[in-house]
């Protein structure tokens, strides 16, 4: 229905027409995100755009000529999921006229900084917040990453941060916060094995700071949390060097 659309009493919701995303797109280009996860019906009603340049909104009789351009993505390879019936390979082969293969982020990693910069002006100007920059340490960081999640993962990282971190400068201490920490080589001294007793205070100084930011940087609700006072939290904090929001 968001692609095709549908007419008035197509369905019992349906008060009025609807023009779906293609016959807006008429004259234009369409962008479809994962194709590869469509359904199979609507896979044949993309296959019929295609070969006939015509589309059926719901509930109608009467064919409507379009002329669309699509442009589609995946992130997994569509081959295989021919091969093995879940994609159609006439629709296949209507769509894969010009690939266009894009590496994933941890292939092009000589992009990061550039997206790190970009999204923290972006986020920083769209959510009203005084604009944010990182440290050299804290880029290394995101360079070691593996970032399967690719650029999407990236944006979202970034936009938390300009929300969540407190300071000016995200440095990092800042990541594990956000970032998963097996994943994440923090600094070079990660190489080396902690004692006991370090890797205790590692691990109390993330906690404590990773609940704090969950809520809100509050001190007597994240006491109440870890079941300590707020007098022997900021003890904690201080002891720790954990700094907080004003």
């Amino acid at each position: 229905r968001e692609l095709f659309g549908y007419i008035k009493g197509a369905f019992p919701e349906a008060a009025s027409d609807k023009k779906g995303k293609v016959l807006l797109a008429n004259g234009g280009t369409l962008f479809l995100d994962e194709i590869g996860e469509i359904n199979p019906l609507l896979q044949i009603k993309l296959l019929h755009l295609l070969e006939k340049g015509i589309i059926e909104p719901e509930g109608s009789l009467e064919p409507i000529p379009v002329d669309v351009r699509i442009i589609a993505t995946s992130q997994v390879n569509l081959a295989p999921l021919v091969r093995a019936k879940r994609f159609r390979d006439d629709l296949f082969f209507k769509i894969n006229v010009l690939p266009i293969v894009i590496p994933p982020l941890r292939e092009r990693k000589e992009d990061i900084p550039l997206l790190i910069d970009y999204y923290l002006d972006y986020f920083s100007l769209e959510l009203g917040k005084k604009k944010k920059t990182m440290t050299s340490a804290a880029k290394k960081a995101f360079l070691n990453y593996s970032w399967p999640g690719n650029i999407s993962e990236l944006i979202n990282v970034i936009e938390r941060f300009v929300i969540m971190v407190p300071e000016d400068e995200i440095r990092p201490e800042h990541l594990s916060l956000l970032v998963e920490p097996r994943e994440l080589q923090l600094t070079p001294q990660n190489n080396h094995i902690l004692s006991l007793k370090e890797a205790i205070l590692h691990f109390e100084k993330e906690y404590i700071h990773r609940r704090l930011m969950t809520n809100g940087w509050e001190v007597k609700r994240t006491a109440q949390e870890l079941k300590v006072t707020p007098q022997e939290l900021k003890e904690k904090i201080r002891s720790l060097g954990i700094r907080i929001a004003d």
